[in-house]
């Protein structure tokens, strides 16, 4: 009997060591933890710093529409921040070019913008000034490497000049690559911002262009783009 009694007492003091030992490493895990987890939030502030501990969601951006007329035809883009998302022209309507916008959001009609710094550009540009665009901002979202730097190639080819398919795709690491490339330019969601226009099929064939218009429309903006180029060479060379 004493030695079931001996028994029951050091199982006891071993079941009384163990919750001892245990408490003391739950309260070493827990004050580690304190240590490295976000202060408390009383009231919406931080209980350390006052600072607000959420910041409020940030408003997404708004898209700016505008349609507006130009010598190639009604003209559509749509900007965020503005960074260039989508560019269309060469249509008979506001309503036309509106229609044609891929990416085009739910707006209010009353909301589209007829005018806007891009715009000015653009329409000047269609009267034959000279302007490259290189400055606008594009967006270049979800696209592969590849895609990137045949937009980054086709965007230096300089006005007045054209360059193929296949020298393209060589100048943006890729030789023989030039169906690669086609592809890259008839999916172009900036047309002559990002010029495919001036990439053109070996052999002094124009090529596809799926913009409005077509290859009518490629031809006429290469003729006027060599022209303006012209002008501005005699001008400069008058000028010496």
């Amino acid at each position: 009997m004493a030695m079931l009694c001996q028994a029951a007492k050091t199982r006891a003091a071993r079941r009384a060591r163990l919750m001892t030992d245990g408490s003391a490493a739950v309260g070493h895990v827990s004050k580690r933890a304190r240590s490295i987890r976000a202060p408390e939030v009383r009231h919406g502030r931080s209980h350390r710093n006052g600072r607000p501990a959420i910041e409020a969601p940030l408003k997404p951006a708004k898209l700016i529409v505008a349609a507006f007329p130009s010598e190639l035809g009604w003209m559509a883009t749509v900007e965020r921040d503005g960074t260039l998302l989508e560019l269309t022209f060469g249509h008979g309507s506001p309503a036309a070019a509106m229609k044609a916008l891929r990416t085009m959001p739910s707006v209010d009609s009353a909301s589209i913008k007829d005018s806007t710094p891009l715009a000015r550009r653009l329409q000047a540009y269609a009267r034959g000034s000279l302007d490259d665009f290189r400055d606008v901002p594009i967006s270049l979202d979800g696209l592969r490497s590849f895609h990137r730097r045949v937009i980054e190639q086709c965007r230096r080819i300089p006005f007045g000049q054209t360059r193929t398919y296949g020298q393209l795709a060589a100048l943006a690491g890729s030789p023989g690559a030039a169906r690669a490339v086609g592809n890259v330019m008839s999916s172009n969601l900036t047309p002559l911002v990002v010029p495919c226009h001036r990439v053109v099929a070996c052999g002094g064939k124009l090529g596809h262009y799926s913009a409005a218009g077509g290859r009518r429309m490629k031809l006429r903006l290469l003729e006027s783009e060599a022209a303006a180029a012209a002008r501005r060479a005699h001008a400069a060379s008058r000028a010496k």
